[in-house]
């Protein structure tokens, strides 16, 4: 199994990034510094870019004041409880739990918010949060990162917040839980 997403540094020939879209499945995403995508867009039209807003936790930040009852690491039978979940999202879901701890909040003892590391390095990891949809706006996603953020911090790690700009939900969470804006980068998808 595999994440299929691609990082693009710097400006490499025309040939050699044509080269490895060819290779790519089709589900890939691409990340890229903005200054190296000018080219991209225009040699390949079937991709298209958003910008990313990169955010991270100070330290002093991590909410610890937030009401965790009804939220723990899931296991992968708690998915077969959720009869609502798209098929896309437990796909995610299934991939998350050969790469990562999830976090989840239930409601009825049934998992409607998930939290999970998309990537981890020595000392940060990637925040992925979904919220069923019929759940959202209720505080369900707050409470779920905060767990697991919070996990992670007794691994020593910090959290790392990406969202593309259109995604307003999860940059409004990611303010709420005291992220701060650190860089921007482009992703690529297949238009």
């Amino acid at each position: 199994t595999h994440y299929p997403l691609v990082g693009i540094v710097g400006t490499p020939s025309i040939e050699t990034v044509r080269q490895l879209l060819a290779e790519l499945p089709q589900d890939a995403e691409i990340l890229v510094q903005p200054e190296g995508c000018q080219d991209l867009a225009v040699d390949f039209p079937e991709w298209k870019s958003e910008a990313a807003i990169l955010h991270t936790l100070p330290a002093s930040e991590l909410p610890l004041d937030e009401d965790l009852s009804n939220t723990r690491l899931a296991e992968l039978a708690d998915l077969d409880r959720l009869t609502i979940l798209p098929q896309q999202l437990r796909g995610e879901l299934e991939l998350a739990f050969e790469i990562s701890p999830v976090a989840a909040t239930f409601v009825n003892e049934v998992p409607v918010s998930f939290c999970y590391a998309s990537g981890v390095t020595e000392t940060l990891w990637d925040v992925s949060i979904d919220t069923v949809e019929a759940y959202r706006r209720r505080g369900y996603a707050k409470r779920t990162a905060v767990f697991l953020m919070t996990w992670f911090a007794c691994q020593g790690k910090s959290p790392v917040w990406g969202a593309t700009e259109s995604n307003t939900a999860s940059l409004a969470l990611a303010h709420q839980l005291g992220f701060v804006e650190v860089d921007r980068i482009l992703l690529l998808t297949r238009a």
